[in-house]
């Protein structure tokens, strides 16, 4: 029996979320099954462990942690639900294959941070540690932390990405931030982020920034 649904995504993945509501949906119908969201970059122990191979990714667990089934991509509801009674029947013949183990590897992406008021483009290495790939969040992400001696990152420190959507060559990002952003600085960080994903076919972007939700006590 189905005890645990595991979600391995990566932050800010659409698809990811999409997915999530969709199990959200499912285990409402389902007390007996929690839900855990796992995130690949973060929670690399577990991904190499589970050895998944691709966001995102959904495992079925027993009550000891074992995996039963996973399913891999997009899943509707109706489909999540069809799969969990299959397992729960015994009925289904239900594939259990064997993968191999995640292999790290290090990826080179090209960035664009501001020396002297110019935009330039700057190298960076990232230690991928579970091998799944997702190159233009991944290269958000870096863009958002770049420290590099004689370069200028307009993002504020500590900014973090939220959403983000890559519809037909465009892309929405969505930014959170705790500092004021003048108008100046968001058009320099517009700039930034459309010429680095200008690098994965991406042509227009729309920058939507946010300021830090209070927590509620």
């Amino acid at each position: 029996m189905v005890k645990l649904i595991l979600l391995f995504t990566v932050t800010a993945c659409p698809t990811g979320r999409n997915i999530g509501t969709v199990l959200r949906e499912v285990v409402a119908n389902h007390p007996e099954v929690a839900l855990v969201t796992k995130y690949v970059e973060i929670d690399v122990e577990e991904t190499n462990r589970y050895r998944i191979k691709q966001n995102p990714t959904v495992l079925f667990l027993d009550g000891n942690g074992q995996e039963i089934c996973r399913l891999t991509g997009m899943q509707e509801t109706e489909q999540v639900e069809a799969a969990l009674q299959l397992v729960n029947s015994g009925n289904g013949n239900v594939q259990r294959e064997q993968y191999e183990e995640n292999q790290a590897k290090v990826e080179s992406y090209t960035i664009y941070l501001y020396q002297h008021q110019e935009l330039l483009p700057v190298q960076i290495e990232y230690d991928n540690q579970t091998g799944i790939g997702a190159p233009r969040i991944t290269a958000v992400q870096l863009m958002l932390k770049a420290q590099r001696s004689g370069y200028e990152n307009p993002f504020p420190q500590g900014t973090k990405l939220l959403h983000v959507h890559f519809p037909a060559g465009k892309g929405r990002i969505v930014l959170q931030t705790t500092h004021e952003v003048d108008v100046e600085t968001e058009q320099r960080m517009h700039k930034a982020l459309q010429a680095t994903l200008s690098h994965f076919q991406v042509a227009e972007i729309e920058l939507i920034i946010e300021g830090a939700k209070e927590e509620v006590q």
